[in-house]
């Protein structure tokens, strides 16, 4: 069981498009910050950074706590990742998706 540091107590931070991370153990940090609502991962499901690297190198997917239905944008987009789509799908009420915890 790992213990957690005192800093995590006031810590809160909002992730968007982001790929998958470090190892096991990191994986079970994003886990506990997660589940004690000090993390929230936001990806739109068609982003491509979400699934890099491959999960068989050892990199699992942190699991989204909100997912964003990609709507089509007037504008282009590299792999619907950049923070401007991001912000388009908010402001333009993208379906979305929340874990239910």
């Amino acid at each position: 069981i790992m213990k957690k540091p005192e800093v995590f107590n006031k810590t809160f931070c909002y992730i968007f498009g982001t790929p998958k991370i470090g190892n096991k153990s990191v994986n079970d940090l994003f886990t506990i910050l997660g589940k004690n609502d000090k993390l929230v991962i936001t990806n739109i499901e068609s982003d491509l950074v979400k699934s890099v690297p491959p999960e068989n190198f050892g990199y699992p997917a942190p699991k989204d706590n909100i997912r964003i239905k990609a709507i089509p944008a007037p504008f282009k987009t590299k792999f619907n990742h950049t923070l401007f789509y991001y912000l388009y799908c908010f402001k333009n009420q993208a379906p979305v998706e929340f874990d239910k915890k």
